[in-house]
């Protein structure tokens, strides 16, 4: 692990033997002796927390990945359990589907007052 890292385990206060392991391990390092390298084994939790905190392309991606995947829960926990759940769900959308009328009619009068104007315009223009 690079010193990057170790910094990281001491910023975040990551856990020795909780969220890592830390132990040396030896490896041949020419024909006259053996060198000792430290090796670390991370959890699942510090490797996704360590992948969020990352400034890089790659640390956008899996945190792109991540709010994916809680946006998948999300709507399978949401699924309705009973008739009050459902009728509250449909409540909801019939709510979200009026705000997207009013939207709808708001823009098709603004457009309507456009239309009426460039209409005017055209008029003057060719009279």
């Amino acid at each position: 692990m690079t010193t990057n890292k170790k910094q990281r385990i001491e910023q975040y206060d990551f856990i020795e033997n909780t969220e890592f392991i830390c132990f040396n391990k030896f490896v041949k390092a020419n024909k006259y002796g053996n060198k000792s390298l430290k090796e670390y084994y991370i959890s699942i939790d510090m490797a996704k927390e360590l992948c969020m905190i990352e400034n890089n392309n790659m640390g956008k991606k899996l945190r792109k990945y991540f709010i994916e995947v809680e946006k998948r829960y999300r709507s399978i926990i949401e699924q309705p359990q009973n008739i009050f759940d459902i009728m509250h769900l449909a409540l909801k959308q019939i709510e979200e589907n009026e705000k997207k009328l009013n939207l709808v009619e708001n823009t098709s009068k603004e457009n309507k007052k456009e239309i009426e104007n460039i209409c005017y315009k055209v008029k003057d223009i060719y009279q």
